[in-house]
């Protein structure tokens, strides 16, 4: 199976909450193709001739996908229309649609609409029919060293974050100047690299904990499941229909102040870490704490089409796969959840 092989295979829309339509921030509706939430904003800050800091967003969206997502903006309320403002050779259109008396900040959006079409289908395979699955992160979260970083920063092994960052030309030409004249001075240039962006890679470790943790738990309590390659670590998934009481079912996000079970402990120990190693005095700020997050969520509005010969991949076949996933939910393994064998 394939997912994204184009960017329109991957179509995703905000479902905001409500605007108060009162207030200095501006509500705007932002429509991007093959860039990610970052870039866009980039280019959205140039041609508003705003501040960035002043522009707010409830979730970052996939680069290569289409997306729509509510942006707000501090002191802008300019009525500016899709067709008069970043046109279509930038791959982002932007349009006002109200007004907000506070900003908008992560998570303040009600849920997630999908529209997505799996590639290279083989023409037998299984539709699974249960509607509630594991809350697994999907890979955006993990990238390909985002965990790996967060690990060693966790683990204070400074020198290791700044050999990977490194190896991407982006990092490297903000760290290398700085080295150039204080060297050996890992933790300051790490600290050149935006806070969010550490953050999320540190996030990033405690997702790749939170999926182990969560994988072993559907293994323990289904007999009848199935276990996909996944990286860093493989996924399970149960074959039974679930009851909706299981979606009150909390998974550990481990932090410093977390109350962990022995096993948790131990799962810890594997990582190399225990829990205090994410107070990080080193970084300011950037210490984590813990936290729960449901273990399971519903599939809502869901829509599976007819079997189609996939015209990018002669001999194989694809599917269109429309439903709504709860804020934070990935849309990534909900597919696979639902395309269990593909």
């Amino acid at each position: 199976m394939i997912l994204k092989y184009t960017p329109e295979d991957f179509v995703v829309e905000e479902i905001p909450i409500e605007f108060d339509n009162k207030g200095c921030y501006g509500i705007y509706k932002l429509k991007k193709k093959n860039k990610d939430t970052e870039q866009a904003l980039k280019l959205v800050v140039q041609k508003l001739k705003v501040q960035r800091r002043h522009v707010n967003y409830a979730g970052l969206k996939d680069r290569k996908a289409i997306t729509t997502q509510y942006i707000s903006i501090r002191n802008f309320t300019k009525k500016i229309t899709a067709e008069n403002i970043l046109e279509d050779s930038y791959g982002i259109s932007i349009e006002y649609f109200g007004r907000h008396s506070e900003p908008l900040t992560l998570g303040s959006l009600k849920a997630n609409k999908f529209s997505i079409t799996a590639r290279d289908l083989q023409l037998s395979h299984t539709v699974n029919q249960n509607r509630i699955f594991p809350n697994y992160f999907g890979e955006q979260r993990f990238s390909n060293y985002n965990h790996k970083i967060g690990r060693m920063i966790v683990s204070k092994n400074f020198s290791a974050v700044i050999e990977q960052l490194n190896e991407d030309e982006h990092y490297k030409n903000i760290i290398f100047p700085y080295l150039a004249e204080k060297k050996n001075d890992y933790v300051g240039a790490l600290m050149r690299i935006p806070k969010n962006t550490i953050r999320l890679f540190i996030h990033s470790f405690q997702s790749q904990i939170f999926n182990k943790i969560l994988a072993e738990t559907v293994e323990k309590e289904f007999k009848q499941h199935k276990t996909i390659a996944f990286k860093p670590d493989d996924l399970v998934f149960p074959l039974t229909n679930l009851p909706d009481s299981i979606l009150k079912k909390k998974i550990r996000l481990i932090g410093f102040d977390s109350s962990l079970s022995s096993h948790e402990e131990k799962l810890l120990a594997e990582f190399g870490v225990v829990k205090k190693d994410f107070i990080i005095r080193q970084l300011p700020n950037l210490s984590i704490e813990g936290d729960e997050r449901q273990g399971f969520v519903k599939i809502e509005n869901l829509k599976i089409s007819a079997i189609e010969k996939d015209e990018l991949f002669p001999g194989k076949f694809k599917r269109k796969i429309d439903f709504i996933l709860p804020k934070g939910s990935y849309a990534t393994t909900a597919i696979r959840s639902i395309l269990i064998d593909a």
